[in-house]
């Protein structure tokens, strides 16, 4: 669920049997366990160090997706370079998460939802529709090349994303 607060567990236990039994028609089904959380959509800047001999990684170096918290996969590069550099004697610095353009489209992003221009839950499902998956996956992990985010880009309604980029202090 997409929404700048969190919802009730109510809430969320309806809208997890409407997707399995409405969107999936799976039929029954034994919820083993749970988990809570909330992934934080943000493009604030995560500072690399926590102190001189303290480097973040994971959620706290910026690993998280801004647009869809996907994180896997960057959480992997960093924890390799850091352990690479470890092991090749270096001060191990993990590497930024993210192009500075796939950051720039999550700001785009952003604020096309922050602003009610796009809406989470249509734009992304029509982007999973639309886009091959194989390209899809490599565009959560932050590994599409420029051609790719132009062709990904035009799945998007365009104008409200223009309109929400015009916005940014780019």
């Amino acid at each position: 669920e997409f929404g700048p607060s969190v919802l009730t567990e109510p809430a969320y236990t309806a809208a997890l049997r409407h997707y399995t039994e409405d969107v999936l028609r799976i039929g029954a089904y034994e919820v083993l366990g749970e988990e809570r959380g909330v992934i934080p959509m943000t493009d604030a800047h995560h500072a690399p160090r926590a102190g001189r001999h303290v480097f973040r990684i994971g959620a706290a170096g910026g690993a998280v997706r801004p647009s869809t918290g996907y994180a896997f996969s960057a959480i992997q590069r960093q924890t390799r370079a850091v352990a690479a550099a470890v092991h090749q004697g270096r001060v191990p610095v993990p590497p930024p998460a993210y192009r500075t353009r796939h950051l720039a489209m999550d700001a785009i992003l952003l604020r096309g939802l922050s602003t009610g221009r796009v809406r989470g839950a249509p734009f992304f499902g029509g982007l999973f529709r639309t886009v091959p998956a194989e390209r899809m996956l490599r565009f959560l992990d932050g590994e599409t090349r420029p051609a790719e985010d132009v062709l990904i880009g035009l799945r998007t309604p365009v104008l409200p994303m223009l309109r929400s980029a015009a916005g940014l202090p780019f």
